[in-house]
């Protein structure tokens, strides 16, 4: 019998089959990737994601509801760890997105929830498996999505502004972005680009925060799980300013 690496409980459960399911969802782009464009190294990456979307489902169950009160992760802490910060990257940006979503109607609501305990589950329980755990913060609330703050702020001064690491982290993103454009690269694509341990939490955390800055700021859309720059970000890069 496999080891239990973590447990989560019934809404958690549900927020991340929400998500696994969303992911599925794009399972076409697996097949233009292989049979049109040709894109071979997009295959490998899809292959393995939903390879692991099928392994946490046989964890959580396959269908939309389940009589279980608990669910025992059984995958392996590296596995586990990699799957839950894609479909937390996934969440944050589908929440995002949906605050520029003006007439939501009650059934994107309940959908929007569901991403919200997705978040949260992921939270949670990369917050069990890695020993820093700074992942215990609440789950991004609909309408209110502010930009990530520091996670230990000293004073106001650091309420006031993001930290100069903060800063220098939204440079490189929106620089590599504006680099790529017009390639939509999600938002795990973009941190593993720009560090080159791409299984650190800080590296992925940092990129996930200015990608957040960035896109209160006007300088990014995120659609899903994708992320590219505005207009007004390229209509700035090419004037060669800083």
């Amino acid at each position: 019998m496999p080891a239990i690496t973590t447990t989560i409980d019934r809404d958690q459960r549900e927020g991340l089959y929400e998500l696994v399911r969303n992911h599925l969802g794009s399972i076409e782009d697996f097949w233009v990737a292989l049979e049109r464009t040709r894109d071979f190294a997009k295959v490998e990456r899809l292959g393995l994601e939903f390879a692991e979307d099928f392994r946490l489902l046989q964890d959580i169950g396959w269908g939309e509801e389940e009589a279980r009160e608990r669910f025992e992760l059984t995958m392996a802490p590296h596995d586990l760890m990699e799957v839950l910060k894609r479909l937390r990257g996934e969440a944050v940006g589908i929440l995002v997105e949906s605050r520029s979503e003006a007439d939501a109607s009650h059934e994107d609501a309940e959908t929007n929830r569901r991403f919200q305990l997705g978040y949260q589950a992921c939270e949670k329980a990369l917050a069990d498996l890695d020993s820093r755990g700074p992942y215990d913060e609440p789950p991004p609330a609909l309408g209110d999505i502010a930009p990530m703050s520091s996670p230990h702020p000293a004073d106001s001064a650091n309420l006031a502004a993001p930290a100069a690491q903060d800063i220098e982290d939204q440079r490189a993103v929106l620089a590599f972005l504006v680099e790529k454009h017009p390639a939509q690269l999600t938002i795990s694509e973009v941190a593993h680009a720009l560090y080159a341990s791409p299984g650190d939490f800080k590296s992925e955390d940092a990129v996930e925060r200015a990608i957040r800055d960035l896109v209160g700021g006007g300088l990014l859309h995120c659609h899903g799980s994708l992320v590219l720059p505005t207009r007004a970000a390229l209509y700035f890069a090419r004037l060669g300013m800083e």
